[in-house]
């Protein structure tokens, strides 16, 4: 009977914790609206304002920036006997550098 009662008394308890974890929950949803509206939605469009604003700028200036530029390093010149492009095939640069040689 002892048993009883403390489950009973348990049941209680917590059936009044979840009222009343109901209640803050409608109580908080209408306060989460409100305070969504005042903060984050202002916030957000005063974001998109201002990155509107600086792609609108970097496109009106024109900044480009090339991703890669290929240095090429040919020898080719008045000093190199015979020139390294087009040994190896379907290689850019003049190779191999190793059988460069210089005119005498």
């Amino acid at each position: 009977m002892v048993q009883l009662r403390h489950q009973i008394a348990a049941a209680r308890g917590q059936t009044t914790r979840m009222r009343t974890t109901a209640a803050k929950v409608e109580t908080g949803s209408g306060q989460a609206s409100d305070f969504e509206a005042k903060y984050f939605l202002a916030k957000r469009l005063a974001y998109v304002e201002v990155v509107g604003e600086i792609q609108r700028l970097a496109k009106e200036r024109v900044m480009q920036a090339p991703l890669w530029e290929l240095g090429f390093l040919n020898a080719v010149g008045p000093r190199v006997d015979e020139s390294g492009l087009g040994l190896i095939a379907l290689h850019p640069y003049s190779a191999p550098y190793e059988e460069v040689r210089l005119k005498k």
